[in-house]
């Protein structure tokens, strides 16, 4: 009768499903997890991930910069004329120039035999030293190939 007057109540001696119960009983404390919240781990750990990284990654490009600026190398600029060039011959990503000019000579490329052209595109990485004996013999024309 209990039943077809609307279901509301369970049977005597059944238990109530599983569920049911869960949702009744609150959590015993001992059943939380200890220690801090879960996202305050995640957040931990990126934090500990990026200081490592900082920590391991800022010397490492520091040297990098100071390798980059003691090096040299003879090349030609935009507009034709041999230069003098502080840093790596590349480009960086996002169009990052890893050099920038530091002399240029008022002597055309294009007038260069093809043996001292190629030298002057070979981008080879010299001391500053020898990169400008190199500038300077071009300009006086005295490097081997270039006749006066």
């Amino acid at each position: 009768a209990a039943a077809a007057a609307g279901g509301a109540r369970e049977a005597p001696g059944r238990r109530p499903a599983a569920s049911t119960v869960a949702r009744r009983l609150p959590r015993a404390p001992s059943a939380r997890r200890s220690g801090p919240h879960p996202r305050r781990r995640r957040l931990r750990r990126v934090v500990r991930g990026t200081v490592i990284a900082l920590v391991i990654g800022l010397p490492i490009a520091f040297g990098a910069f100071i390798a980059t600026r003691s090096v040299f190398f003879v090349g030609v600029d935009g507009q034709g004329f041999v230069t003098l060039y502080r840093g790596l011959p590349y480009d960086g990503p996002l169009g990052i120039r890893l050099y920038g000019a530091t002399y240029t000579s008022g002597q055309p490329a294009a007038a260069l035999p093809p043996a001292v052209r190629r030298t002057v595109a070979e981008h080879e990485l010299r001391s500053q030293k020898d990169a400008s004996d190199l500038v300077s013999q071009i300009e006086q024309g005295r490097l081997a190939g270039q006749g006066t």
